[in-house]
């Protein structure tokens, strides 16, 4: 069974594009059997700009976050 594929904070055409193809490679490289929790950062150009989108693996989906605004402190010491 495939896994759901969530896109978080995109609030631009380009960082929808963005965290798509970030989700493409992630289930690409994982397929729909990877380890959860795990947290890849993927860098991807879009109309000449470089967007950061995390991707977490949780236990029946990949959460894709564009990483455009500040983070909360919590979220980056784990």
């Amino acid at each position: 069974m495939a896994r759901k594929q969530i896109m978080r904070g995109c609030a631009t055409n380009e960082e929808r594009q963005a965290c798509s193809a970030a989700l493409k490679a992630h289930v690409e490289h994982y397929g729909d059997h990877s380890p959860e929790s795990v947290r890849t950062v993927y860098s991807v150009a879009v109309d000449g700009k470089k967007i950061s989108v995390e991707v977490v693996n949780r236990a029946k989906s990949y959460v894709a976050t564009c990483m455009n605004k500040p983070r909360r402190l919590r979220s980056v010491m784990h």
